[in-house]
């Protein structure tokens, strides 16, 4: 067995900045064809000064983020719609949504993917700032939010998305909910919730207070939830028990999936100072969540986090600015990583800073938009519990960031457009002292070389939509955007117990670039509404785990190592709707489907298959009820690392609610049953090394119950 050495210390950091020729005249290209598009809108499309002009708005509130910036950038989840999706994870409240899929690590874990694209080129904030937990490094860690208490979740894509981040193929995800509150509370508010779950024993129980004094106003909420493992249809083993080779322990397990259980509570308060040209508000958050993970090896992670958030709002303070927003967020966050017996293996620490800054100007010829500012830092890191001097699997690596932004839009007659722009200065710095783990018997020439690195990040992003016949629209999209290494992807050496893999990062990755290209057809007015998204993005140095069917000596697990590769992806999306959400009867049906694969046609990790769904709601007065129907279509797109195909499901789920008012009260009686055929779903999206042993929950009943005063 060889012992791996100190990793080697490089000073001279290596900086990529649009380095390559193609690069340059892709942006080129896109810069101007932005400009004439604006020029020529200018002389030709500009509306008579003495016509009326509706013009849509960028919010600067702490609600929504995008309200007005074009489709098909945005969709929001709110009211019923997001009562009737609302699960205990991000993933499987999106799961759904045209376009979006989830991961799936049990009950505890579960991460939306946008287009296939997931872990990092996915952002989650929470009310615009980022989440700085570590779901992004790997899909068995679970976002660092509850979800009980959210009022709308916000989809970003395109120039939208700019605001925030990079992400080639990927978005955003906002979770809004009302920790600082925005406007005066004249009177005392309380909800109170309470949801009980068949197939986990679940149970939810929620509270929130919301009250005022003048320009004061307080808002407290709290959560408990907690579910047992959860029943699965038949054998945990995809194809019966010793299928894959398996011939003891819990794989052989049966209605019961070994390691699925969730249990979370949430505390929060704010206090806002609300007058009448802006407010300001502070919060703090404190989320504990301890959930299994159902692997073959079976593990448990018991995550912690305090936030604090700090927001102000001018409005209207000076002339020729609309707002001015700052926000400051604090995070510390850790989890733990344990085997099933509760001895505690690897921990996961991020302790994070965020700052933004942001400038609403008034219109400009009828363009309205924001420019703004963004700051980070944060320390990561993961350390092995299980060796005396707390070994790295990920060094303590100090990461900086710094980025400008700018995002406009204007509405013509008949057409909108909107452009984006946003670069990013970003700095890793490992520790040059930590030492790996000494178990591996692997040449330690494999470890990565601690090395100081700098991403220098150009994006844009141009959209345009047009009228090309009454109430119907096209669409055209083009974006050029850049992402850096993850820490893991760079640094990261050592066991992974959750996805019982064995991660190598490689310190020379570079940055990703992707040109998505995107056209959409859409009817956007009267009872039967439709649209139909066909995109088209090449990734240059796309960073993807694959397994090398090596194995680590000592933990057993296969070893996983980052690579990159030109990759292609393209995929289709469509939606027709009658009168969905509308009184009386409503229709939708949608399909969806991408594809990513190497310029040699290979297949990379972790498709997500085509989907199918047909939807039936109806409404009349306070009730409401539907039935859901979602086809996925078996998965044979293997990469060559993955052995097994994921077969086709069916999800059957059907909902009812009613909603009373008395007293100066309301109460909002629901039921919910999903997987009501009770299938075998697996998620393809989910590491193999999982899905074969870990099924989605089988049929499962919901009851509620919501009081609001």
């Amino acid at each position: 067995m060889n012992t791996p050495s100190t990793p080697r210390l490089v000073r001279q950091p290596h900086i990529t900045w649009m380095d390559r020729s193609e690069d340059l005249k892709a942006w080129s290209l896109l810069t101007t064809w932005l400009l004439l598009l604006s020029s020529s809108q200018l002389s030709l499309a500009e509306e008579p000064p003495n016509k009326a002009v509706t013009v849509q708005t960028i919010t600067v509130t702490a609600k929504s983020l995008s309200e007005g910036l074009l489709l098909p950038s945005v969709k929001t989840l709110s009211g019923d719609e997001l009562s009737q999706n609302l699960a205990t994870s991000l993933g499987e409240t999106l799961n759904s949504q045209l376009g979006l899929s989830a991961t799936g690590f049990g009950a505890g874990a579960s991460r939306p993917i946008i287009r296939g694209m997931e872990g990092s080129r996915v952002l989650v904030l929470e009310n615009g700032m980022a989440m700085s937990d570590v779901s992004g490094l790997s899909n068995d860690h679970a976002v660092a939010n509850g979800l009980s208490h959210t009022k709308e979740i916000e989809i970003l894509r395109g120039s939208a998305a700019l605001m925030y981040g990079s992400a080639p193929g990927g978005g955003v995800i906002n979770i809004v909910n009302d920790k600082i509150l925005t406007e005066r509370q004249e009177a005392l508010s309380i909800s109170l919730d309470s949801k009980i779950s068949s197939v986990d024993q679940g149970q939810s129980h929620g509270v929130e207070l919301s009250s005022g004094s003048g320009p004061l106003a307080l808002h407290l909420e709290a959560t408990k939830n907690s579910a047992k493992n959860y029943a699965i249809p038949n054998f945990r083993e995809l194809g019966g028990p010793k299928a894959n080779g398996a011939i003891q322990g819990n794989a052989l397990a049966q209605h019961l999936l070994p390691n699925s259980f969730s249990n979370s509570d949430t505390l929060g308060a704010g206090l806002s100072l609300i007058q009448e040209h802006g407010y300001t508000g502070l919060s703090f958050e404190q989320f504990n969540h301890l959930y299994g993970i159902p692997s073959y090896e079976g593990s448990q992670i018991d995550q912690a986090q305090h936030k604090f958030d700090l927001q102000h709002v001018s409005k209207k303070p000076m002339p020729g600015i609309e707002s001015i927003k700052f926000k400051l967020s604090r995070t510390q966050y850790k989890h733990t990583e344990m085997s099933e017996e509760s001895v505690a293996s690897t921990l996961f620490k991020n302790d994070a800073l965020n700052a933004r800054l942001e400038f609403a100007h008034e219109p400009i010829q009828q363009w309205r938009g924001l420019l703004g500012l963004e700051a980070s830092k944060g320390t990561l890191s993961a350390l092995n519990l299980l060796k005396d001097n707390h070994a790295a699997i990920v060094p303590p690596t100090l990461s900086t960031s710094w980025a400008g932004f700018w995002v406009e839009e204007k509405k013509w007659q008949s057409m909108s457009m909107d452009l984006g722009l946003r670069f990013e200065r970003s700095l890793k710095k490992p520790n040059a002292n930590a030492t790996y783990s000494d178990s591996l018997g692997i040449d330690a020439q494999t470890m990565p070389v601690l090395q100081n690195k700098v991403f220098n990040l150009l994006s844009g992003s141009s959209g345009l939509i047009f009228d090309v016949a009454t109430d119907h629209a096209l669409g055209m999209h083009y974006s050029l955007t850049q992402r850096a290494p993850a820490t893991d992807e760079l640094f990261a050496y050592g066991a992974h117990d959750a996805t019982a893999t064995f991660d190598i990062g490689q310190a020379h990755l570079r940055s990703e670039t992707a040109r998505n290209m995107e056209l959409s057809l859409m009817k956007t007015k009267g009872p039967l509404r439709w649209k139909t998204n066909v995109f088209y993005n090449k990734i240059d140095d796309f960073i993807y785990g694959t397994l090398s069917g090596q194995r680590d000596p000592q933990s057993g697990f296969e070893i996983r190592q980052f690579n990159q590769a030109a990759v292609t992806q393209k995929g289709l999306e469509a939606e027709i709707t009658y009168r969905w959400n509308m009184e009386g009867s409503s229709y939708r049906w949608f399909t969806d489907t991408s594809q990513t694969q190497l310029l040699n046609g290979q297949y990379t990790p972790l498709q997500a298959p085509v989907r199918m769904g047909l939807d039936w709601a109806y409404r009349e007065g306070p009730l409401k009820t539907g039935v859901s129907a979602k086809h996925a279509f078996a998965q044979t797109h293997l990469a060559p690392s993955e052995v097994v195909q994921t077969p086709a499901y069916t999800d059957l789920s059907a909902f009812v609610s009613y909603h009373q008012r008395f007293n100066g009260s309301e109460l909002n009686w629901f039921m919910i049953a999903k997987n009501m055929l009770n299938q075998d779903i697996r998620y393809s999206t989910t590491v193999e090394t999982l899905r074969l042993y870990a099924p989605q929950p089988g049929r499962n009943l919901s009851l509620g119950v919501k009081w609001y005063y």
